[in-house]
């Protein structure tokens, strides 16, 4: 589900689902969880994902809260789905979201 890249310095976790819901969000955030710790500057690609619900949202924030205080971490690839999804539950407002993958780079340099 979760593919691991490297790109100057930033990790980036490849989410390879179509969904991302009460199906598997368990299975998200048992595999990502882990994943993330020791890692300072991190993008989550999201351009696989069509759906996502109110668990799969669920699901990315509990991942987060397992992160070091100085990770920085950035979403990009959203489909308008998702990206509507962000923006009604004002997820926006907590996470960096960028277009694509050298924008988050972009982000998480200047942040």
């Amino acid at each position: 589900m979760i593919k691991t890249e490297t790109s100057t310095g930033v990790t980036i976790f490849v989410i390879g689902t179509q969904r991302l819901d009460a199906s598997n969000a368990t299975a998200f955030h048992s595999q990502l969880a882990p994943l993330i710790k020791g890692h300072d500057r991190i993008i989550l690609d999201f351009t696989s994902v069509e759906f996502m619900d109110s668990t799969g949202i669920g699901a990315l924030v509990g991942v987060t809260k397992g992160k070091s205080p100085d990770a920085r971490i950035a979403m990009c690839g959203l489909t308008p789905a998702v990206e509507t999804i962000f923006k009604l539950l004002r997820m926006d407002m907590f996470f960096l979201v960028a277009a694509d993958r050298s924008d988050a780079i972009a982000l998480l340099e200047g942040a």
